[in-house]
């Protein structure tokens, strides 16, 4: 077997996949993958017993973006239905009614125009837990978008639908973190991935970040300028010492004038002496 190839189990049917297999016949979109985000797809299927062939799994890649690994909901309710725990689920929508008042229901009937769709909520049931895992999501944050700001052709066209199946999925995914936790449908908001498969943290605005980080520089600045500000400034003690300096340069000074003026005084006598000598 080729290094690019990976054989595996899916059920009873045996899966080889390669690098070439998942560009060609797997991948989505207008760009083109890379090696590595192949391989991390390979390996998302071996490790879940995926099946891409049956539309369990593909990679969706535009341009130059990350390719987003997806996996459809019908996987997550095959992995869910292979749990010894697994008790089934309830399901529906979150509506505010024409009065305002905000309902769970079951299904997915809601009267357009006479009532809002607000979002989805589903139960699933485990043996082994008294409590249901329960999960209800906000149509707001799920529902996908073009760049335009208008609902995709999809969520625009069974609203209801989509939220009620995005609300199913996470909801398996809590009640069956062991087995569903890395798996994610296209209408999930989940962590981008890079190519070598890491997560990448979704950005996040940094203005007001930057805007205290400024505020601290600024001022430890300031901080720093008072401090050389205090390191030129003359202490108390150095300016005791210079006081005591130019005391004694003064002291210094005045015994020299004093023994000149001494000097002069005695050479004025002796100058005096001499004239009044001769005069004798």
């Amino acid at each position: 077997m080729a290094n690019n190839e990976i054989m595996y189990k899916s059920g009873n049917e045996d899966i080889k996949l390669s690098v070439d297999v998942v560009s060609q016949f797997i991948t989505k979109g207008n760009g083109a993958i890379t090696t590595s985000e192949a391989f991390n797809f390979m390996q998302l299927c071996r490790y879940n017993s995926l099946n891409p062939f049956l539309g369990e799994a593909y990679i969706i890649k535009f341009g130059n973006q990350p390719a987003d690994m997806i996996v459809s909901k019908d996987a997550f309710m095959k992995r869910a239905e292979r749990q010894p725990a697994y008790k089934g689920f309830d399901a529906g929508v979150v509506v505010a009614d024409k009065d305002g008042e905000i309902k769970e229901r079951p299904g997915t009937i809601f009267i357009k125009g006479k009532e809002e769709l607000l979002g989805g909520w589903a139960k699933v049931y485990r043996e082994d837990r008294d409590i249901a895992t329960y999960v209800s999501i906000n149509f707001d944050e799920f529902a996908k978008r073009k760049k335009d700001g208008q609902l995709q052709a999809t969520w625009a066209s069974m609203p209801a639908n989509m939220i009620r199946k995005s609300a199913v999925v996470n909801a398996l995914r809590e009640a069956f973190p062991d087995q569903l936790s890395a798996m994610y449908t296209e209408e999930d908001n989940r962590p981008k991935q890079d190519v070598t498969g890491t997560v990448v943290e979704e950005e996040q605005d940094t203005s007001e970040g930057n805007q205290l980080l400024e505020k601290l520089n600024s001022k430890k600045e300031q901080k720093e300028s008072v401090d050389d500000e205090k390191i030129d400034e003359p202490t108390e003690e150095t300016q005791s010492q210079e006081e005591k300096e130019t005391e004694g340069e003064t002291s210094e000074s005045d015994e020299v004038n004093t023994e000149e003026q001494q000097d002069s005084k005695s050479k004025g006598n002796n100058i005096g002496k001499a004239v009044n000598a001769d005069a004798e």
